[in-house]
């Protein structure tokens, strides 16, 4: 801390009364896991930053939008790290490969494709949290001692709470079987004049 003598007035600030740390309910609107401009999430090179008066996510790109519209000094910083828990010996296309492909056309059944690409499903995430004080330019690590009990208490319920883009339920189809109506072999076919339609079966 002592490196940076901008941190210590602002880690003063972070009282219960600040404006900028707003604890969510659970009714709030929380979008902790996707930049409100892109797509990135945590999982990008340079993580996420969540807006602890607002909620809403910033890749580092869009950081400096949020900073000058907002004036906000804390931010959540999330940065996941994929770690390939598979056998690097297996071969790839191998017995558990072929067990997993889909055998028919459908989403989020048995046999079918998976519902939603879930890292968890081929990686471990090494997540690492940390609080950004966008004035001084300088992350803190949550288990940093010199972090005030209402910036960590804000922290810790915008990390723990549902982020607003989850799916209310889980995501099925399936091709449902052709079935043939009972008109298609009595459907009369009439050929409209300046029709360029295809000729009729038996014209040729």
């Amino acid at each position: 801390l002592m490196a940076n003598p901008a941190v210590q007035p602002l880690l003063a600030t972070a009282t219960a009364g600040s404006p900028f740390l707003i604890i969510p309910t659970p009714a709030s609107a929380v979008h902790n896991l996707e930049c409100a401009f892109s797509f990135d999430t945590p999982l990008a090179p340079a993580g996420l930053f969540t807006n602890l008066g607002t909620h809403h996510s910033f890749s580092l790109a869009h950081l400096p939008l949020d900073v000058a519209k907002t004036g906000q000094p804390f931010y959540l910083h999330q940065k996941w790290t994929k770690i390939p828990h598979e056998d690097p010996a297996a071969p790839a296309g191998g017995p558990a490969a072929a067990a997993a492909a889909p055998t028919k056309l459908a989403i989020g059944v048995a046999g079918g494709f998976a519902a939603t690409d879930d890292p968890a499903a081929a990686f471990d995430l090494e997540k690492t949290n940390s609080i950004y004080l966008a004035p001084a330019q300088t992350l803190l690590t949550l288990d940093d001692p010199a972090l005030p009990q209402h910036l960590l208490a804000t922290a810790h319920a915008v990390l723990a709470h549902a982020p607003a883009a989850a799916s209310t339920g889980p995501v099925t189809w399936e091709e449902s079987a052709l079935v043939v109506s009972k008109h298609s072999e009595t459907l009369e076919q009439v050929r409209g004049e300046g029709s360029s339609a295809a000729p009729f079966a038996g014209d040729v």
